[in-house]
């Protein structure tokens, strides 16, 4: 053999054991007494938990133990909390319950935290038939109330909690409220506290108010205080006493 030898050695090992093997004579010549003889002795390699190919730059992850080959990374054994892919390991998804996965699939074995759904437990748990999009966890339908690619509460002035299920736009809204979020308050004076769900104009005024806000005054003589909606106009006028008008605004009159 040469005088300078080099054996590469992948894996994780604590000894290095270096001798002649002559079991099997590669020439007959050989002889049966041999001697090996070393003068220096190399042993290059990377610290336990690191790998690298020509360097140690990099650091095993998700390993059970904290082994990785010393060059690819890979791992013979995934670590708890974390499942092969090809030949690494990666963690479990983030929501599966007690951090636990099926190790060939990452798929949870535990279930789920509170709030989510599915096989990999990316899914909201308002999913309506509990699937999602794999890769990003949007459902392509939610239950009613929810709306949105990861089923969001519908506004809090939706009537009924209902609300397109892509938008999130109120169907209608609770007394009160108006807007496409329901979010804006009716004006002051509406009847009942109603008003047009787009416009925010009142239907109907309370007494004493007119105009499309309700927020002009009916005439101060109007009968039971109520005048039109949009003019102002009074429905009726407060009727004065008659004797009154005959004995101090009446004159008698001469005729002939």
């Amino acid at each position: 053999m040469s005088s300078t030898q080099s054996v590469t050695c992948p894996g994780v090992a604590r000894y290095v054991t270096i001798y002649s093997d002559r079991r099997v004579k590669a020439y007959t010549w050989y002889s049966d007494q041999a001697y090996l003889e070393l003068c220096e002795v190399y042993v290059n390699g990377c610290q336990f938990g690191e790998y690298g190919n020509g360097n140690c730059d990099n650091v095993c992850t998700s390993c059970a133990g904290n082994r990785c080959h010393p060059t690819s990374g890979s791992c013979d054994v995934c670590a708890a909390g974390s499942y092969r892919v090809g030949d690494q390991c990666v963690h479990c998804p983030q929501n599966c319950a007690g951090n636990t996965c099926d190790s060939p699939s990452g798929a949870c074995s535990m279930g789920c935290l509170a709030g989510f759904s599915g096989i990999y437990c990316k899914c909201p748990a308002n999913c309506n038939d509990q699937t999602c999009d794999g890769a990003t966890g949007h459902c392509a339908n939610c239950y009613d109330g929810f709306y949105g690619p990861v089923c969001t509460p519908c506004p809090a002035g939706c009537s009924t909690d209902t609300c397109d299920k892509s938008t999130g736009n109120c169907i209608q809204c609770d007394a009160g409220f108006f807007g496409n979020q329901c979010d804006q308050s009716c004006p002051a004076n509406c009847k009942a506290n109603v008003c047009n769900k787009d416009s925010g104009q009142c239907g109907e005024c309370d007494a004493g108010f007119f105009g499309n806000q309700c927020d002009q005054s009916c005439p101060g003589n109007c009968k039971a205080n109520v005048c039109n909606k949009d003019s102002g106009q009074c429905g009726g006028r407060i009727n004065f006493n008659i004797d009154f008008l005959a004995k101090h605004i009446c004159r008698p009159m001469k005729i002939g």
